[in-house]
């Protein structure tokens, strides 16, 4: 939440995605609405990988950034040539 909040104040429009977190409690508990599946006709400026999920892991990250996008992992989980920072 901490990112989110963060990349917000910048005035960034911020999209959450975790297959595994539930909706309705992240709606709860944060008053968030949190995707449930990757929309692959919306190009991405910059991602950032929070969680360190299988999911994460094996997603083809080029279909959804542009391509002077950049990809942060902050869990460093993903191979460092797909990535332009992490943690």
């Amino acid at each position: 939440m901490d990112i989110y909040h963060e990349l917000e104040q910048f005035g960034l429009t911020v999209d959450i995605y975790d297959p595994w977190a539930n909706a309705a409690e992240v709606k709860r508990e944060y008053g968030l609405d949190i995707l449930n599946a990757v929309d692959e006709n919306i190009i991405y400026d910059a991602i950032v990988v929070a969680v360190a999920h299988d999911e994460f892991q094996k997603f083809d990250y080029r279909k959804v950034k542009h391509n002077n996008g950049i990809i942060f992992d902050t869990k460093a989980c993903l191979e460092r040539s797909l990535v332009d920072g992490r943690l």
